[in-house]
């Protein structure tokens, strides 16, 4: 076994881009994904007989320091209220598919590619003796490594 030198992915060398630009001040990210399973159940029989595929569930945590006058709703990710009547649900409807990958900066390309991604949640954090920071929820289509491309 040779040695992982220059090979792990740490977060120095980590950067995420949403449609192909970098978020500033990214923190933290965590992207789950996999296939959900129901279990199968029969009469007269106390063990589940199987368990059978129903869905594929992505979703990305995305962490940043608060920037004053910068948000999701500012950069374009998330739809705004807007002013009338209505238009938080035609923005929701009308909002664009973003794609997110993780970058290795060493190497110069993507190590993960997460498409069909939409911010569903925002949420501030700010306390006493520490730096602000926001987390973003997101629901994404699919993800891809690297090597499956």
């Amino acid at each position: 076994m040779g040695s992982l030198r220059g090979k792990v992915v740490s977060g120095a060398r980590a950067a995420v881009l949403m449609d192909g630009k970098k978020v500033g001040w990214a923190t933290s990210i965590r992207v789950r994904h996999g296939i959900d399973y129901r279990p199968v159940r029969v009469l007269d029989k106390l063990e589940v007989d199987t368990h059978e595929p129903t869905g594929y569930t992505v979703s990305v945590t995305l962490g940043t320091l608060t920037i004053i006058g910068e948000n999701m709703k500012t950069a374009g990710y998330m739809p705004g209220a807007g002013r009338e009547e209505g238009s938080r649900l035609l923005n929701v409807l009308d909002r664009a598919d973003i794609s997110l990958s993780i970058n290795d900066r060493q190497i110069g390309r993507p190590e993960w590619i997460v498409v069909g991604v939409r911010v569903g949640t925002e949420d501030i954090n700010v306390d006493a003796g520490n730096l602000s920071g926001t987390n973003v929820e997101c629901v994404a289509t699919e993800c891809f490594h690297v090597s499956e491309l």
